[in-house]
């Protein structure tokens, strides 16, 4: 757009044009003939310029650009991440019940290990669990147990047990296995890693584990029944039950650990 910003081009006169007429005769005035002589006078011209401002604005083009949006390609290289977490690699195999342990295949899996690391090494034997109580109040079906929680995972007649309590095997806070049981109730085959298992007599228990800490002694609910011991003060310990006393009695239960009280 262009706009003027005031008249342009005014030119104003500062002078006239004089024009004189001087009349002369021939001097003999025989013949009045009369030259006339122009005079002319100009007197000086000014012109004024009066200086126009002109304006120019900018002709304003507006020219929107298509929108198109570039952003940059953002390339993420992940670095793998290295975990120097150790871990027990489980192959499968039978299950075998020890002092302070469960045995699957060549693996001992010791009280103290992970929940989680505890749950997949026996799994790997028995197959999946049939019953997870999750962690759960330690007031419960497994009888008094440490605080504040516990978790039973079951495979049929075998059952793992685990704390966040403190033991003798993990800290405070920290999920881990501490005790196991297995009753006669369901016999699922399993023995012991000198070869005892339930069902098996009094005898042959006693054969296996006779020696100073070894406690053999009616049970103090029920007199008519025997419990049994490797190590009745170790929390490692072999613990059960027993239908009596007698070499000819037979072993009903096989428990690992000290367990929760009654």
């Amino acid at each position: 757009m262009i706009r003027a910003a005031g008249p342009v081009g005014r030119v104003v006169a500062a002078g006239a044009l004089v024009v004189a007429l001087a009349g002369c005769s021939s001097g003999d005035g025989a013949d009045d003939t009369t030259s006339t002589s122009l005079t002319v006078t100009t007197l000086a011209t000014t012109t004024l310029a009066t200086t126009s401002t002109t304006t120019t604005e900018p002709a304003i083009t507006t020219t929107e650009a298509s929108p198109t949006t570039t952003q940059p390609t953002t390339t993420t290289s992940t670095a793998a991440s290295t975990s120097t977490t150790s871990t027990t690699t489980v192959v499968g195999g039978p299950l075998v019940l020890a002092e302070g342990a469960v045995i699957v295949g060549d693996t001992r899996v010791p009280f103290g290990t992970g929940d989680e690391a505890t749950i997949a090494a026996i799994s790997s034997s028995l197959g999946d669990p049939t019953e997870d109580s999750g962690w759960i109040d330690a007031f419960s079906v497994y009888g008094t147990c440490p605080l504040p929680v516990i978790r039973g995972v079951h495979w049929d007649g075998f059952v793992a047990l685990f704390t966040q309590s403190a033991t003798d095997f993990a800290d405070q806070g920290t999920p881990h296995f501490f005790s196991w049981y297995y009753p006669s109730g369901a016999d699922i085959g399993l023995e012991t890693d000198v070869g005892v298992g339930v069902g098996d007599s009094v005898g042959s228990l006693r054969a296996a584990y006779d020696g100073p800490d070894f406690v053999l002694v009616p049970w103090e609910f029920d007199q008519t029944q025997g419990f049994w011991s490797t190590d009745q003060f170790a929390s490692s310990q072999l613990y059960g039950y027993a239908t009596g006393v007698s070499n000819a009695d037979t072993i009903t239960a096989i428990n690992g650990g000290t367990g929760c009280g009654e």
